[in-house]
């Protein structure tokens, strides 16, 4: 029976997350080793940008897009 290779799946290097483009409030909340309640207040305070879709919020992974909305790379590498 032939072997078949799992591909190799890259992480981010700042966070140690999957390449996807949003994050969930509890993935970022394991990331940042806060409660999702946390991650709600840094929403809400301005810290932390995130977008609802419907009624799921949504963080931005990477750095700025093309409209200069940050992401959790921009939070982590500004402490």
């Amino acid at each position: 029976m032939p072997v078949i290779a799992r591909p190799t799946t890259r992480r981010c290097p700042t966070c140690g997350c999957l390449p996807i483009e949003w994050l969930s409030v509890r993935q970022v909340a394991d990331v940042l080793g806060v409660s999702k309640m946390n991650v709600f207040r840094k929403i809400w305070s301005g810290k932390l940008w995130g977008r609802r879709f419907g009624n799921v919020w949504r963080i931005r992974h990477r750095g700025r897009d093309e409209d200069g909305i940050p992401g959790l790379d921009d939070y982590l590498s500004a402490d």
